[in-house]
């Protein structure tokens, strides 16, 4: 049940650093940290990997201990 609400935590936060910060790169303004952005951007890609890895696992677990007690 952690795992899986760790999960949760992580999409909105991954999410965030992805496309709302990292997507400030392709803005005129922004051009002269762009570096940083992209940076962001792939930092939220790897939290948002984790997020759903760990909700696919804890889904898993839910299933096989499920089909155990069936």
């Amino acid at each position: 049940m952690r795992a899986f609400l760790l999960g949760l935590g992580m999409l909105p936060i991954g999410w965030v650093l992805f496309e709302v910060l990292g997507g400030r790169s392709s803005q005129e303004q922004y051009r002269s940290d762009e570096d940083l952005y992209t940076l962001l951007s792939l930092v939220g890609v790897l939290i948002l990997a984790a997020g759903l890895v760990c909700i696919l696992t804890s889904i898993y677990q839910w299933l096989k201990e499920a089909i155990r007690t069936w």
